[in-house]
């Protein structure tokens, strides 16, 4: 099987695990029940978690359908790496939910703050109450974690996440480390301009016009690890609100993998 025709067969895998399963079983059953109960902080940060990476997922598709007349697929790749940063941080403040929550939120205030700082304070967009009560939150928080003004940053960075999982996930994933590496720098060629000159090249389409594409390899990476980095998130999100069992995500995860061929070619 070539690689256009296995990037067709993942996306329809892709496409018939949303239509056929996510949807019908997960996700209009929550809408009509009214959504999850986040009161909890881990809950609620785990819900958001979850539900930026139901719409990566569907973005990933729509840039990868084959039906497109342009190749998407580098953006596509591009976007991958959310489901990775995603999942790396939703496991590793699974490992202690309460404490490293509120770490989270602490650093959200933080990097709020920030923004609101570069803001004329004359604009009308950002209510006055709700800006001091932002930063009234910022202060509390440095002085929480004693720290001075410019902190924006109070989790590991995602290679010390990333290094700290890998023991406690090597019986499910054992190359954890292995994909950083690996895939941080596979996909700064698409992201950052000091690799556009080796990762992608231009042609000219029927028209004459010049045009930007990648290989084909770049399209089976954005729509494999679609799928499988997104059953990732899946299983982590599932562990704590179980809409469905946790052995039915499993029996999902093996149709995924028959129907998309990628332990077979």
């Amino acid at each position: 099987m070539d690689q256009i025709e296995s990037i067709r067969r993942i996306w329809k895998a892709n496409e018939d695990f949303w239509n056929q399963k996510l949807l019908p079983c997960i996700l209009e059953p929550l809408e009509h029940k009214g959504g999850l109960d986040t009161n909890g902080l881990w809950e609620h940060v785990l819900a958001i978690g979850f539900g930026r990476s139901v719409k990566t997922f569907e973005s990933i598709q729509h840039l990868c359908n084959p039906s497109l007349a342009r190749r998407l697929w580098d953006d596509a790749f591009v976007l991958t790496r959310s489901h990775y940063e995603t999942f790396v941080t939703l496991e590793w403040i699974a490992r202690e939910p309460e404490i490293r929550s509120n770490l989270f939120y602490d650093e959200y205030f933080l990097k709020m703050a920030h923004f609101l700082d570069q803001l004329d304070t004359e604009r009308d967009d950002v209510r006055p109450e709700r800006r001091e009560a932002i930063f009234r939150e910022r202060d509390e928080v440095l002085d929480r974690h004693n720290r001075g003004r410019g902190t924006l940053q109070l989790l590991p960075s995602l290679q010390d996440r990333v290094q700290s999982l890998v023991e406690p996930l090597k019986g499910i994933i054992p190359n954890l480390e292995w994909e950083y590496e690996f895939y941080y720098r596979d996909v700064s060629g698409f992201a950052h301009p000091s690799g556009w000159g080796t990762a992608l090249s231009l042609v000219n389409s029927v028209d004459s016009t010049p045009t930007v594409e990648c290989s084909p390899r770049t399209g089976y990476n954005a729509v494999s690890l679609n799928g499988a980095w997104f059953f990732r998130i899946l299983r982590c999100w599932n562990r704590t609100f179980l809409p469905v069992s946790n052995e039915t995500i499993e029996t999902w995860h093996r149709e995924w993998v028959l129907a998309s061929g990628i332990m077979t070619e």
